[in-house]
């Protein structure tokens, strides 16, 4: 499929690929088949999470970057399963799992998850759940049309002490909130991005930097700028500091 062809428009306008009803109902001994995209990173602590359940197998790897980073490290941890550098062959293979986790950079989180969502696969969610407002909504519209299990990964607010705080509130132990400050400091390197750098490197073996891309503009590869991290500090990937740590520290105020 050309990069023309899964654009960001052309990707949330069509939206076209076929659902399945999902009525599967899981036996005591029946195992839930969890496939991944994006497995470095975040995505590599969600997916050892995960598996560490003895009610879950894990039968599909997908990640841009083959490197013993990513792939090359889950694939050593799951020798078992299948591995794919794009997604949308992973979701070719639909039939074989039952889940999904997404631990993409924001801008690919929803053109990942919701053709899954379509495909009647519950979906776990890295945060900022998308790139957009109106994303989010499509997202929202189908689980509740397929009646999927869904969850965005938000691993602070499962903090005991975030329930403690929003207790108290509760509870009065502070009076009547009216207003909440909320900020996030740190020397950060992905703040400090300006302009796009200039010039271009050499893609690294094993890395599917198209595939990386996905439905953002086109832009050369430029080592340590965007992959693996501090694509954090571009808007054609991120939601920048809001995105990244807004639902962390603004989460207690609206749980409160």
């Amino acid at each position: 499929m050309s990069r023309a062809k899964i654009s960001r428009r052309n990707f949330l306008a069509s939206a076209a690929l076929s659902a399945v009803s999902w009525s599967r109902i899981y036996g005591a001994s029946t195992k839930l088949r969890v496939a991944a995209v994006g497995v470095g990173g975040k995505g590599w602590s969600d997916l050892t999470s995960v598996a560490a359940s003895p009610h879950v197998e894990v039968v599909a790897l997908c990640d841009v970057d083959e490197s013993e980073k990513h792939l090359g490290r889950a694939a050593m941890k799951f020798p078992h399963t299948r591995r794919f550098s794009d997604w949308r062959k992973l979701l070719d293979t639909a039939k074989e799992f039952d889940a999904l986790i997404v631990a993409t950079p924001d801008h690919m989180h929803a053109p990942v998850s919701l053709p899954a969502l379509q495909l009647g696969k519950h979906v776990y969610c890295e945060k900022p759940l998308s790139h957009s407002v109106f994303e989010a909504r499509q997202m929202s519209l189908a689980a509740k049309k397929y009646k999927l299990v869904t969850q965005m990964g938000n691993q602070i607010q499962s903090h005991s002490y975030y329930r403690t705080a929003v207790k108290l509130i509760h509870e009065g132990a502070i009076g009547k909130v009216k207003e909440v400050h909320s900020w996030q400091s740190g020397a950060l390197s992905w703040l400090l991005a300006d302009d796009r750098p200039a010039g271009a490197d050499s893609i690294p073996a094993g890395l599917n930097w198209d595939g990386w891309l996905g439905v953002a503009p086109e832009r050369p590869y430029k080592k340590t700028i965007y992959h693996s991290f501090n694509w954090r500090g571009w808007q054609d990937f991120s939601n920048g500091q809001l995105g990244d740590f807004g639902c962390h520290i603004l989460d207690p105020v609206f749980m409160a």
